[in-house]
């Protein structure tokens, strides 16, 4: 073989290398676009889903606030209308201090409240207390009148109770409380009243 044919196999060879050589780099070139474009796609689809679920929570949270305002808003109107329920209820009182209820005058439904107060405390020495206004309706005989009736010894506390009527009854050791005052009787009705008032307002 000469030196011209052992030339021409030289370049023979190289440029076979070479077109090899290129194809292998067009070929990466290739696939690194290609992976490109697949992670590219990726990207866009990964950020179109996050901003979806973003979107989504946002929405959930504005609902939630939404909610939660118009539940406070309706809180708000509730405790409203029934704190008024709840004035009225004390204003209808003082009127039944006035006038009576269904033809008795205040003072015998006093004598009654103290009774029923003087049973619940289990009789023996019991000193009633009134309110200013209602102390003046209430003398020794009437309580010696009651203390006969029931079995107990009544007396008139110097104390007085503040509160719009009714009355207090307890021992003379101060251990046994018997609290019939008409605002403590409306604090012990106010659950059921609460839920009579809510039914009729928001039915």
């Amino acid at each position: 073989m000469g030196a011209t044919e052992i030339i021409n196999r030289i370049r023979e060879e190289g440029e076979k290398e070479r077109e090899r050589i290129l194809n292998e780099a067009r070929e990466r070139a290739r696939k690194i676009i290609e992976d490109a474009r697949a992670e590219a796609e990726s990207s866009k689809k990964r950020a179109l889903e996050e901003e979806a679920r973003r979107a989504e929570a946002e929405k959930r949270r504005r609902i939630q606030t939404a909610r939660l305002e118009a539940r406070r808003r309706r809180w708000l109107a509730q405790e409203e209308l029934i704190k008024d329920a709840m004035d009225k209820a004390i204003g209808q009182i003082k009127i039944v201090k006035e006038r009576g209820l269904g033809g008795h005058k205040y003072d015998d439904i006093l004598k009654g409240l103290i009774k029923a107060s003087a049973a619940s405390a289990g009789g023996g020495d019991l000193e009633v207390i009134l309110s200013e206004d209602d102390a003046r309706l209430i003398s020794k005989s009437t309580l010696d009148e009651i203390s006969k009736e029931i079995g107990a010894h009544l007396t008139l506390s110097e104390e007085r109770a503040k509160s719009i009527g009714g009355v207090i009854v307890r021992t003379k050791d101060g251990k046994i409380s018997v609290d019939n005052t008409f605002e403590k009787r409306l604090e012990r009705l106010s659950a059921s009243i609460r839920d009579k008032v809510a039914e009729v307002l928001f039915r």
